[in-house]
């Protein structure tokens, strides 16, 4: 079986997921009846982040994880690096990509062209973020925490 679409497949779905995780970590935890102070703002600075999981489906899937670094600059903004590694296969990546914050449940999304998509917690009032990959044919959960 010729593994390299998966592969490529899992790599931009995946490092989507990375970059959710690193969102994620940096939203603060909503409290009953939502929070107000939930903001882009809350996610502001450096974070570590990691995820892991699978990509594809069926015979085709494969385990996946991410470790990297991100920057969240406070208005949606996302940059950043990460070592992939798909059933084995080491793979470095960029990321670019926006996120939004719900302020009434700190709750958001990312998407990363070319990555994925994602939906995070946010812990800690920003201290970090718990995630989960959204991206159709993948099952990647993560997390991040402010550097």
């Amino acid at each position: 079986m010729n593994r390299s679409k998966p592969l490529m497949i899992a790599c931009r779905t995946l490092g989507f997921a990375f970059v959710l995780s690193f969102a994620s970590t940096t939203a603060a935890a909503a409290a009953p009846g939502g929070n107000a102070n939930c903001g882009l703002h809350t996610l502001k600075g450096r974070y570590a982040a990691t995820i892991s999981g699978w990509a594809g489906s069926g015979p085709g899937r494969v385990a996946y994880g991410a470790t990297g670094s991100i920057y969240l600059d406070g208005r949606g903004n996302i940059t950043g690096s990460a070592v992939q590694s798909i059933d084995g296969t080491i793979v470095p990546v960029s990321i670019v990509g926006t996120y939004t914050v719900d302020p009434e449940t700190c709750t958001g999304d990312a998407v990363a062209p070319g990555f994925g998509t994602f939906f995070f917690a946010i812990t800690e009032n920003g201290k970090g973020t718990l995630i989960v990959g959204t991206t159709l044919g993948t099952t990647v959960t993560g997390q991040s925490i402010r550097q």
